[in-house]
């Protein structure tokens, strides 16, 4: 194994040994391991948020249809959730299964919150799609292009700020909880999801390396489920943050 002044190279090295591993004890080390390819990661990634979608519309119809068991469902998916991406995320035989139950209970959650939103502004869905869409091209752009690289300095950085932030909500939270400070404040919550939605894209352009360090390495194609799962995990966080934006900015109005 060599290393790399990249932390994500290094990462991706560490992972794909692990699968090679775990396959060759499986098949008594007699198997040949297919390497990850960007066409797998795509479809993976469609996967992922694919099952989000449909999970929406199951949650608006549950919603609608039988709200007593749906706000059980909802409250168990929301407790079960943010075990299910740790796990996904943290091996890459988890993935698919954590990573499918996280985006289930996700996507229950955001279609109801999103047709909410909806009625109440028309046009907010379509247009922080859209929004979505577009802070994904730039990140890509953005990797692509090498404006931003993954560095031993970048990951630092990113690492410092989204402990930070965490941090950061936390105290905001607790200052709140004592009336010290205005939790309804339009500019405060503003700064608080622009600042979240520059964090997840410094994330996103982080998950692209690792793709990108997967196929160009020639990762196994175990390790394809664990990449997809974070990109499709980090382009949620995105549509999140700019959804509660949009309610932020254009709720007011209504």
């Amino acid at each position: 194994m060599r290393t790399s002044k990249n932390p994500v190279f290094n990462k991706v090295n560490n992972l794909s040994q692990e699968a090679d591993s775990e396959v060759r004890l499986g098949e008594g080390g007699q198997v040949i391991i297919e390497n990850a390819t960007y066409l797998g990661l795509g479809l993976k990634i469609l996967y992922f948020l694919g099952i989000t979608i449909v999970s929406a519309f199951v949650g608006i119809f549950l919603a609608i249809s039988f709200p007593e068991v749906y706000i059980i469902i909802l409250l168990s998916s929301l407790v079960t959730g943010f075990i299910s991406a740790i796990l996904a995320m943290s091996q890459f035989k988890l993935s698919l299964v954590f990573g499918t139950l996280y985006c289930i209970g996700e996507g229950m959650f955001l279609g109801v919150v999103s047709a909410i939103a909806e009625a109440f502004i028309p046009g907010i869905v379509v247009s922080v799609v859209c929004a979505t869409l577009s802070v994904v091209v730039v990140c890509g752009l953005l990797f692509v292009t090498k404006l931003i690289k993954v560095t031993n300095k970048f990951y630092r950085f990113l690492m410092i700020a989204g402990i930070g932030f965490i941090i950061a909500i936390l105290l905001i939270n607790i200052l709140a909880w004592v009336n010290l400070i205005d939790a309804s404040n339009i500019f405060l919550n503003i700064g608080i999801c622009a600042i979240s939605i520059l964090i997840a894209s410094f994330f996103l352009i982080s998950d692209m390396e690792q793709a990108y360090q997967l196929v160009t390495n020639g990762g196994p194609k175990a390790c394809e489920w664990m990449v997809a799962f974070g990109i499709s995990y980090t382009v949620l966080w995105i549509y999140i943050e700019l959804l509660r934006l949009a309610i932020i900015i254009f709720g007011r109005r209504n």
